[in-house]
């Protein structure tokens, strides 16, 4: 007779790899609407503006230089000197770069979806000193001329730019003009500026005042010798990353600020930039930092990880419904499980649908209310008691709220779901320690029968 038992709890365990199948298709539509609110994202980004990247400023002086070579000649069998002349780039950075930025965040709809955007005032002050031309020193033998240097500051997305910045270079007022000019760098903007006559005592100040429209981050590579950038904005959750992070920062429901202090030893700003130049930006880029503008609670993350927990739920629940039938004496029918464990799985559903219209924490309030309200009403009657089926109604909805507890505890989830585990086991083992199997398969069997019907 004690076969019964057994039987019925592979029957239990099968229906509940069964009802991983809902639980299967429920993570596929978390991810499809997880891929669409992106693909909305990118959208608003595209006719608005992306994730801005703020390299610059840097300075250019085209020089020509004139250097001799070796040539053998071979009608008269000796070597002769030839003149050979190539233009070069200097590229200069900031001795001094302050980088001040105050950013005015919105959030752009479309249907159900929000995406937070900004509108960046961002004001660059800073000098350059003197330098040599010695990046060819060991092949040339003279600089003949130096050409017209030209100042570069490269934005990622263009289209953010309201209209066009503000420089006054040495306290005169010049005007930028499209494109970069540097191979490496290919969205921005260059302003042309008065001869250097003479590099090595050169010195110039620079302010630059530009707006500049973006969403989702705003990043700025250092490329000062010294680089101090602070940063406010009305955005109360910001997420800070790159390279550098701020030294000192201010978070509130109000806002928040942040100030950087990068100094070249650190950010090897030079080296990058010419490895740029030459085609290789990814360390320049890599090495840049500022912030992310992310939504507070990103509600598919959250219902993802709630239905990673479901099986187990159900796995709970069903060894719950079980031990209740073995101590209460009742007979259910494998219907009665397979009807208990969809509810389980619709609470799922319906936390995702509603956490898209309203707050998570209310989506799930409604979700848990809903389903235990419908277990509580249909096993008062398939238990034949009110107690028993509305007790068993408030232990699911308690286990949600541990599962709750458990989302929202990212960094002890492990350790909490270990220990949920643990007690359910314990609690398992220690009621049923004194349980004769032998005599509950008896019961369970029809008279002259060896099997359930369930």
């Amino acid at each position: 007779m004690h076969n019964n038992i057994g039987f019925k709890v592979l029957l239990i365990g099968g229906l509940a790899v069964l009802l991983m199948l809902p639980l299967t298709l429920i993570h596929s539509l978390i991810t499809e609407r997880s891929q669409y609110r992106y693909q909305v994202e990118n959208e608003i980004a595209d006719s608005w503006s992306g994730r801005q990247t703020l390299i610059g400023p840097v300075l250019v002086l085209p020089y020509q230089v004139r250097r001799s070579e070796q040539v053998w000649n071979e009608q008269d069998k000796v070597y002769t000197t030839r003149m050979i002349d190539g233009w070069y780039n200097q590229y200069v950075i900031p001795a001094s770069l302050v980088i001040d930025i105050q950013t005015r965040t919105e959030d752009r709809s479309r249907g159900i979806y929000s995406v937070p955007v900004y509108t960046a005032d961002i004001v660059l002050q800073g000098q350059f000193s003197g330098f040599a031309l010695n990046r060819h020193r060991q092949e040339m033998s003279e600089v003949i001329t130096a050409g017209r240097p030209y100042l570069v500051l490269s934005v990622t997305d263009l289209r953010g730019l309201g209209s066009s910045p503000d420089i006054d270079w040495q306290h005169e007022p010049v005007s930028f003009a499209p494109g970069t000019q540097i191979s490496g760098l290919d969205s921005g903007l260059h302003v042309k500026l008065p001869d250097i006559n003479d590099p090595e005592n050169f010195s110039a100040d620079f302010n630059i005042t530009l707006q500049l429209r973006g969403s989702q981050a705003l990043q700025v590579a250092a490329l000062g010798d010294q680089t101090i950038t602070e940063m406010q904005s009305s955005w109360p959750h910001p997420r800070f990353f790159g390279h550098f992070l701020p030294g000192t920062r201010d978070i509130s429901a109000a806002g928040f600020s942040a100030r950087w202090d990068v100094s070249a030893f650190a950010s090897n700003a030079l080296d990058k930039l010419l490895s740029c130049v030459d085609g290789d930006c990814h360390g320049l880029l890599s090495s840049a930092f500022g912030v992310d503008f992310i939504q507070p609670v990103d509600v598919y993350t959250q219902s993802e990880r709630a239905v990673k927990y479901g099986i187990l739920f159900i796995v709970l629940t069903f060894a719950a419904f079980f031990l209740i039938e073995l101590m209460a004496g009742l007979r259910l029918h494998i219907v009665h499980y397979g009807l208990v464990g969809c509810a389980l799985a619709m609470f799922y559903l319906l936390l995702l649908s509603l956490s898209e219209h309203v707050a998570f924490i209310w989506a799930y309030l409604i979700a848990n209310l809903c389903c235990c309200a419908l277990l509580g009403c249909y096993l008062s009657t398939v238990m034949r008691s009110a107690v028993r089926g509305w007790a068993y109604a408030l232990s699911v909805s308690l286990l949600y709220w541990m599962l709750y507890a458990i989302l929202r505890s990212e960094d002890f989830a492990l350790l909490m779901g270990c220990v949920l585990l643990f007690a359910a086991l314990a609690v398992i083992m220690l009621l049923t320690r004194k349980v004769d199997w032998h005599r509950i398969g008896q019961r369970l069997s029809p008279a002259g029968k060896s099997t359930v019907t369930g």
